[in-house]
């Protein structure tokens, strides 16, 4: 396959920052074109309202401020005609998964070329790194693919009993996978064998392990907490709705806090898994949340619209950073730049935050 790479600078100025000018990235090799004028942010202005996750009644509501911030773009166009899905970060590699061919593309972050494509399952989302090994789930067939990065191959494929929707957890012992079954299954890594399964009781959008217990976030449901003990649902966080309903769509730890999205109520709740207490954020009219990140200190936000947010994940302030990326379908970080794959045409874009 031909692989045509886009290398394209674009730098966007933040409330504060002023004109930006050209860069050279030695590990690239390649100077990022000066752009004719930088783009000024524009500030977002929301709401917060603290609540009781298990009572959903308001505690206190208040105004989230906004701060500044720029960030530089690098795109990355891998193919004018296949559809990303998915990335992960191993072994100096970004790792995305391509929909159509049913493939897994190791890309080199300095140039944007393909150094391997491994084929997978039909239609494969999402990507996860168990520290050993990458997991491909693929919805089409019904399987999971083990991948070891160190030969860029595959050396295992293990069959699904329920078609996965795609969101993948490692507890540290078993690979658990959401199904369209409205059920998570427990896989061993090991052996392939399905060992355990849990019915949530609704449709399954996004599974993660806090180091603790294991969540899953489904529409009419939640987030619901499973004890791996039991290996069953011991608390429930109702999530906030709107007029047009609730459908939570990711959820991520970032080592402190819970994270769930949700496009139709247009919000973002915070969780504290210690306490089952909720803060819920309005994205406002017209937000689509579609992937969610995490830092440590930030949480990033990609809506559907091309929007990516940077939200103080103490004061929960939001900016929006640019809105640049229509067609984002994921987003990741490597604890320096973070990496948003586009739909299609098939594009990888690494993001700078200054």
């Amino acid at each position: 396959m031909r692989v045509s790479v886009a290398l394209v600078g674009v730098v966007l100025a933040g409330v504060l920052g002023g004109c930006g000018g050209g860069s050279t990235d030695p590990a690239d090799g390649l100077e990022s074109p000066v752009p004719t004028s930088a783009v000024r942010v524009s500030e977002v202005d929301s709401s917060v309202q603290s609540s009781s996750a298990l009572s959903g009644t308001a505690a206190s509501s208040g105004d989230v401020g906004s701060t500044g911030g720029s960030v530089t773009l690098e795109p990355f166009e891998l193919s004018s005609t296949d559809l990303l899905l998915d990335a992960v970060l191993v072994d100096g590699s970004v790792w995305v998964s391509s929909f159509a061919p049913g493939e897994v593309w190791r890309v080199d972050p300095a140039s944007g070329a393909i150094d391997a494509t491994i084929g997978v399952g039909q239609g494969p989302k999402r990507l996860l790194f168990d520290g050993t090994s990458i997991w491909v789930a693929s919805e089409l067939d019904s399987s999971l693919t083990r991948i070891d990065p160190t030969s860029n191959s595959v050396v295992a494929t293990v069959p699904v009993e329920a078609r996965p929707v795609g969101s993948l957890a490692f507890d540290g012992a078993l690979l658990w996978v959401g199904t369209f079954d409205d059920e998570v299954v427990a896989i061993d890594p090991g052996t392939g064998e399905q060992v355990a399964s849990v019915d949530v009781g609704g449709d399954i959008a996004d599974v993660v392990f806090d180091g603790t217990d294991l969540w899953v976030v489904a529409d009419g449901v939640g987030a619901a907490r499973i004890d791996l003990d039991t290996r069953a649902i011991d608390q429930v966080v109702e999530l906030a709705e709107s007029a047009f309903g609730s459908s939570p769509g990711r959820i991520v730890w970032d080592g402190t806090w819970l994270w769930v999205s949700d496009g139709p109520a247009r919000t973002l709740t915070r969780i504290d898994p210690s306490t089952m207490i909720s803060e819920v954020v309005d994205l406002g009219f017209g937000a689509s949340p579609s992937s969610l990140a995490s830092d440590g200190t930030s949480v990033w936000l990609l809506d559907a619209s091309g929007s990516l947010e940077r939200i103080d994940t103490n004061t929960l302030e939001r900016v929006e950073v640019t809105d640049q990326l229509a067609g984002g379908t994921s987003i990741t970080q490597d604890g320096e730049n973070l990496w948003v794959t586009i739909g299609g045409p098939a594009t990888l874009v690494r993001i700078r935050p200054d």
